[in-house]
């Protein structure tokens, strides 16, 4: 299941191609297409194609049902065996919560209040029926003699559902802007699976250096992105600073060209 990315919500100005970037063309930066409360209300409503002529009430309301739905109904039919409703809604808040984070076994069995084989068998399940979908972290491209990290991130399958997990709206999440930054981070995570039709990993080693995504085209550049919240000069110092310690530790010789790429919004 893939839901609708921004530029097919009409919530992109469409100025610039990934493709066009990727290929090394030149482009200068793009201008914000969107205020920070529209990107709040675009996160809440979700890219679902039924959603789109709702308010963002009605549509957290329709989202709520889909989860309980996918509790009742789809995770039974994925598991094939009884199973907690307490404990799956314990799961879905605490990934919620993660979002965007490298998020491992254990504290989502300390949330859950379930064994590790619980959680391994509910978090199957809702892969199977696209309710979640992993970010793995990239292993192959490092020089560096800091220890790669090697968890990865899981995201639900559009950012509104954590935020129908959570009950919580646009209002709330503009007083919590560093979450309202970890949805924001899913959703691009999730478009820039559809526009590139490639493997979205991230990379992070135990000296500090990361990124939020990396792409490898076949024969072609490594992409490194980051992706804040906050179209604001310090930010955006922040994020360069961060993909140039981290492209200063790939091998050469395995990827000469490297492209690296901030995505922020929220003017």
């Amino acid at each position: 299941m893939s839901t609708m990315t921004f530029a097919e919500t009409g919530h992109s100005s469409r100025t610039l191609s990934l493709s066009d970037i990727v290929a090394g063309h030149k482009f200068s930066a793009g201008k914000a297409a969107l205020r920070l409360h529209e990107i709040l209300e675009r996160l809440a409503q979700g890219g679902w194609p039924g959603f789109l002529d709702e308010t963002t009430r009605r549509s957290s309301r329709g989202l709520r049902d889909y989860l309980t739905s996918l509790v009742e109904v789809d995770l039974p039919t994925g598991i094939g065996t009884g199973h907690e409703l307490v404990w799956v809604r314990r799961l879905f808040v605490a990934l919620a919560r993660g979002i965007s984070a490298e998020i491992s076994i254990s504290p989502l069995t300390s949330d859950a209040g379930v064994t590790r084989e619980t959680v391994s068998s509910y978090l199957a399940a809702l892969t199977r029926v696209f309710a979640i979908e992993d970010q793995s972290a990239s292993l192959s491209h490092l020089r560096s003699k800091a220890a790669l990290r090697t968890e990865g991130k899981r995201h639900l399958a559009d950012p509104s559902l954590p935020v129908a997990a959570l009950r919580t709206d646009p209002q709330s999440l503009s007083c919590d802007l560093r979450y309202a930054g970890q949805l924001f981070e899913s959703q691009e995570a999730h478009d820039l699976r559809v526009y590139s039709e490639q493997l979205v990993s991230h990379a992070r080693d135990s000296a500090g250096a990361e990124v939020d995504a990396v792409i490898e085209y076949p024969g072609g550049p490594l992409l490194l992105v980051e992706i804040k919240l906050g179209f604001y000069e310090d930010v955006i110092e922040a994020a360069s600073a961060s993909l140039a310690r981290l492209a200063a530790k790939i091998d050469p010789a395995l990827h000469p060209d490297v492209v690296r790429l901030i995505i922020t919004g929220g003017a």
